[in-house]
């Protein structure tokens, strides 16, 4: 294939604004080109012109790559001009205009991120700057929230106008002696003479002492006399009287006098609020009315009673309400038989039996001894000789409802088909007297009772047959048939099923939540944790309890956070060249293998940490330098990670 050459010119405009270009430019456009080349020429000033023979490009325009385009970011920054080039060009970048008053720079917190415009914050500006070379005029500082401590030291002498507060002047005189002018002399703090002819004015009223009955000033008691407001000085009221006092705006009292307190009526509602006006009339009673008044209820009609509607009282005569009355308080009338009653005055008879006359009760006169009483239909029954009837068999056709049946040991009378009372014979021993719902009769099925106790059972055995199965609800699982090894789960949320043994070494794992769960010869698990320790053989492979560490320089420590034989050992402060682990006991001995995770010797390579000695309840470990076999202390808080395993 014929070669060609290519051209390409790349003018880049080049800022300080920190960005650092990770590979030269030329690397950048072989990238770009994807393409073998070989460069005959690379400027690196302000316009860069790049040229050179593009190899594999194929001859005859057989090159695939026809132009290269740059991109710039942030584009919020920066803008590209010029792109793509296509066989020659200028790739121009210039910066995007900003919005006034803002500066490039890093994330106002969060964390390094890519430089942005942004208005200045507090945390960009250091608390104490320099200023080198310019002035800050004084008109210029805002004194807001400055209590400008630091003029306490100006002098005095370097105030040349404007004048001071008079509270800003001080000669250590006593607290309280006023500034009086000098004439032509100096001020000074000096007493105030309010007698002298010199002093005029009038004193502010605030000046003076409140004078209120006896006075007591700085200089001593001061009696005042008040003038007469032309109140007699009494005591006024009493049980019979109601003081009256009238009070001037100045809070005296200017006149004083009694008012005897005269009799009122009670339903007075000039001087009881909650009353209506009513006097007192014979027979009336107060009641609350339906405005929550005491009210006069007038005097109610004779033989009327005082009732209540759950609302208000009112007089009637409806004792239909009443209740536990006592009949023996009843002086006239009659109760009528419809209420129960007689109808009539009756007198009792000793032996005598009230009857009915249609209209009300009588009673009869006392049957002689013996005698029997006859109805004589509508007319009033009668005492006389009782008619005789001959003895007769129970079951006999003396009785037009029953058969005749002669009386045997341990039949019972019951109703028949017809129906009319007959014997039912004995059952056989054993049975019991059992309804088929329509007759009894003697029977030995009891597949119909319930509510059985199985503590009444006293002697005997239930068959197998007729035990039933019971069901999870009652308790029971629901199952009839088992075999050896079988375990019981539940299958669904009301039913158990028999879940089958399985071959040996397998264990059960769980299904998951719903699912029941399985045999496995390879069971996963995720986490087992120790409430002791692993054994084997009677030797600990896992412990729950971290073992201790000694004689491992000052404050070692030890632990076990993953719940197994291997451990992290931390150096203390004090460093020595050797550490002893204490371990649970072992048959013969602990072997321990261990990595020193934070070596800091010169040459790393040459420190080795491993077990010199053990016992069967310790394993010492030593620092060692290979090259020369001699112990190298360990470094302040060497980390050193401990496999170990007993033998």
């Amino acid at each position: 294939m014929r070669k060609r050459a290519a051209f390409v010119t790349v003018c880049f405009v080049l800022m300080c604004m920190g960005v650092a270009l990770a590979q030269p430019l030329s690397q950048q456009v072989l990238q770009l080109l994807d393409r073998v080349n070989v460069w005959t020429e690379l400027n690196t000033f302000d316009d860069l012109t790049i040229t050179g023979t593009c190899t594999g490009c194929g001859g005859g325009g057989g090159g695939s790559v026809t132009s290269v385009a740059q991109t710039i970011l942030p584009a919020s920054i920066f803008d590209i001009a010029g792109s793509p080039i296509v066989g020659a060009g200028t790739l121009a970048i210039t910066m995007d205009t900003q919005t006034d008053n803002i500066v490039l720079a890093g994330p106002n917190g969060g964390g390094p991120l890519a430089p942005a415009f942004r208005a200045l914050v507090d945390a960009d500006i250091p608390d104490i700057l320099t200023l080198t070379g310019s002035t800050v005029l004084w008109a210029d500082i805002n004194f807001g929230t400055s209590d400008l401590a630091d003029l306490v030291t100006v002098s005095a002498a370097d105030i040349t106008s404007g004048a001071l507060a008079l509270a800003r002047f001080t000669d250590g005189v006593t607290a309280g002696i006023p500034l009086l002018a000098g004439g032509a002399g100096d001020p000074s703090y000096t007493a105030l003479n309010l007698s002298s002819p010199a002093v005029t004015g009038v004193l502010a009223a605030t000046s003076f002492p409140a004078l209120t009955g006896d006075i007591t000033t700085a200089a001593g008691a001061t009696v005042t006399d008040l003038s007469s407001t032309g109140v007699t000085a009494a005591a006024y009221g009493s049980a019979t009287l109601i003081p009256t006092y009238t009070v001037d705006d100045e809070g005296r009292l200017t006149l004083a006098a009694d008012v005897a307190i005269g009799p009122v009526n009670l339903l007075d509602n000039t001087r009881h609020s909650d009353t209506t006006a009513d006097a007192a009339t014979r027979g009336s009673v107060i009641i609350g009315n339906a405005t929550n008044q005491w009210d006069e209820l007038l005097v109610g009609a004779a033989n009327n009673f005082l009732t209540n509607d759950g609302t208000d009282v009112s007089w009637g005569v409806d004792g239909s309400a009443l209740t536990t009355l006592d009949a023996a308080n009843l002086s006239s009338n009659f109760v009528a038989i419809a209420r129960g009653g007689s109808g009539a005055s009756l007198t009792a008879v000793n032996g005598g039996v009230v009857y009915s006359t249609a209209t009300a009760m009588a009673i009869t006169a006392a049957g002689a001894a013996s005698q029997c009483l006859t109805s004589n239909g509508a007319a009033a029954p009668t005492w006389g000789a009782c008619a005789t009837l001959a003895a007769h068999n129970l079951l006999s056709a003396t009785h037009g409802d029953t058969t005749v049946t002669a009386a045997l040991r341990g039949s019972i009378i019951v109703g028949n088909v017809t129906p009319v009372w007959t014997a039912l014979a004995l059952g056989g021993i054993g049975t019991f007297l059992q309804s088929d719902g329509t007759d009894p009769l003697w029977s030995t099925d009891g597949s119909t009772l319930t509510a059985l106790s199985a503590n009444s059972l006293l002697t005997g055995s239930v068959p197998l047959a007729r035990l039933p199965t019971i069901d999870v609800a009652r308790g029971g699982t629901g199952i009839t048939v088992y075999a050896v090894g079988d375990l019981i789960a539940a299958n669904t949320t009301t039913t158990l099923a028999s879940l089958a043994d399985v071959a040996a070494g397998q264990v059960l794992t769980s299904g998951g939540v719903g699912i029941l769960p399985a045999y496995s010869a390879t069971p996963t698990v995720a986490e087992i944790n120790l409430t002791t320790e692993l054994n084997m053989g009677g030797v600990a492979l896992a412990m729950e309890v971290a073992p201790t560490v000694s004689a491992c320089g000052t404050a070692p420590s030890i632990s076990n956070e993953n719940g197994t034989a291997a451990f992290r050992v931390t150096v203390g402060t004090v460093t020595p060249s050797s550490c002893q682990v204490d371990l649970p006991a072992a048959v013969t001995g602990w072997n321990c293998a261990v990595t020193n995770l934070t070596g800091r010797l010169a040459n790393v390579a040459d420190e080795v940490v491993f077990q010199v000695s053990s016992t069967t309840t310790a394993a010492v470990l030593e620092n060692q330098t290979i090259s020369t076999g001699a112990a190298a202390n360990f470094i302040d808080n060497d980390i050193l990670a401990v496999s170990c395993f007993a033998f």
